[in-house]
């Protein structure tokens, strides 16, 4: 918009999004991008949607036809602290299996450089004179992350693994672009809590809790009271969706249920607070900020009818893998690194938040900060820009 050069021209600026996951591919990229790709597992092909064009460009396909997946077929995953050690040896039959593997693995970074690579070349980012965005999303890590736990072995080497990556994909721009004209901005979407079970060798809380234990006593509580029925329909992490039309057959106040349900909710062991939809709509909740970020978590259209916390490092996740969701440090504390020119060197322990990057990016590359944004300007990291110093005509 900001260019003036209808999208999709060739001299207007091209917004490109990557990953191996559908949403880290479309989220960052937002309404406006040009193209937006992602991995399917099924096929081994990396595919993208009609919302943004009709066919795939002629680099992706000519990328698919090369069959780079298959590569990968029998390969083994070693650690590279233990090279002995083997992770895990892939299919080697090109088969989704062989494609599932790949993906839980650090050899998925490697192929979605090797794209975002394909991709440099055949769109000629940043080197039509033209401010460019590509956002490369690694979802390999977030897999490993979620099977193995943040501190396993596999977690630290696909970390060191993604580190190379990285370096390749900069070093491949810094050929066709050269860094110094280049922003580049790291972080990432949650964090994760420990496993429980290595918490409690720390000598840490922590446990597990299953779907039965926490929302089966909202269901027997309100069988007791208001009859025999389906009430808890679904649940998304630790939130529960409950039956309206039930509630409606029985001529019920919706609000008197979800107050019902929330107690049930707080006396189950381990529920360390518990919100309804009522409370996150009117914003009655505490100004802490565990409460603020339950707040600003809540979306009227989409989340459930209770927001039930349980208490750190408690989790409904089954053995052996982790997870993420909560307002808790562990969960929300993320990487946020910035880098180029404008930049000022240094290290920043000031609270930030992720919502803050959108329009320091828009600062950094002179365009108007998006209308939706929330952030501030991280104006503490940047460096001014420097005004030549006016001479007089003689």
């Amino acid at each position: 918009m900001s260019s003036g050069f209808l999208k999709g021209t060739p001299d207007a600026p091209r917004v490109l999004g990557m990953s191996l996951k559908d949403r880290s591919a479309i989220l960052p990229t937002g309404r406006g991008a040009d193209a937006s790709y992602w991995w399917d597992t099924k096929t081994g092909n990396f595919v993208t949607s009609t919302y943004y064009v009709r066919e795939l460009p002629p680099w992706v396909r000519a990328f698919n036809d090369r069959k780079a997946p298959d590569t990968y077929a029998g390969r083994t995953w070693t650690l590279l602290a233990r090279p002995e050690t083997s992770v895990r040896q892939l299919p080697a039959d090109h088969t989704q299996a062989l494609y599932d593997g790949i993906y839980g693995s650090p050899f998925g970074n490697d192929l979605l450089v090797s794209f975002a690579d394909s991709a440099l070349t055949a769109e000629r980012l940043g080197q039509r004179g033209a401010t460019d965005l590509l956002s490369v999303s690694f979802s390999s890590n977030d897999s490993v992350g979620h099977t193995r736990g943040p501190d396993s072995a596999e977690v630290r080497d696909i970390a060191v693994k993604t580190d190379r990556v990285i370096g390749r994909l900069l070093s491949r721009v810094d050929r066709l672009v050269g860094l110094q004209h280049v922003l580049v901005a790291l972080t990432a979407d949650h964090g994760v809590a420990p496993v429980p079970e290595l918490s409690k060798e720390r000598g840490l809380p922590g446990g597990r809790i299953t779907s039965n234990d926490l929302f089966g006593p909202i269901q027997q509580v309100l069988e007791s009271k208001y009859g025999q029925g389906k009430w808890v329909l679904s649940t998304a992490g630790s939130s529960p969706y409950l039956n309206y039309e039930l509630m409606a057959k029985l001529r019920l106040d919706p609000a008197e249920v979800r107050r019902t349900a929330a107690d049930a909710a707080a006396a189950v062991p381990h529920v360390a607070r518990v919100y309804t939809r009522d409370q996150l709509q009117r914003g009655e909740v505490s100004t802490d900020r565990i409460a603020q970020r339950v707040l600003r978590g809540f979306n009227e259209q989409r989340s459930g009818d209770l927001e039930i916390l349980l208490d750190p490092y408690w989790m409904r996740q089954v053995p052996p893998g982790t997870t993420h969701g909560t307002p808790y440090n562990y969960d929300a504390h993320i990487p946020l690194i910035l880098m180029g020119a404008r930049i000022k060197p240094g290290e920043y322990s000031d609270h930030v938040a992720l919502n803050d990057l959108a329009p320091t990016i828009a600062t950094l590359v002179g365009v108007e900060i998006p209308a939706g944004s929330s952030g501030r300007v991280l104006t503490e990291a940047l460096r001014s820009l420097v005004t030549p110093t006016a001479r007089p005509v003689r």
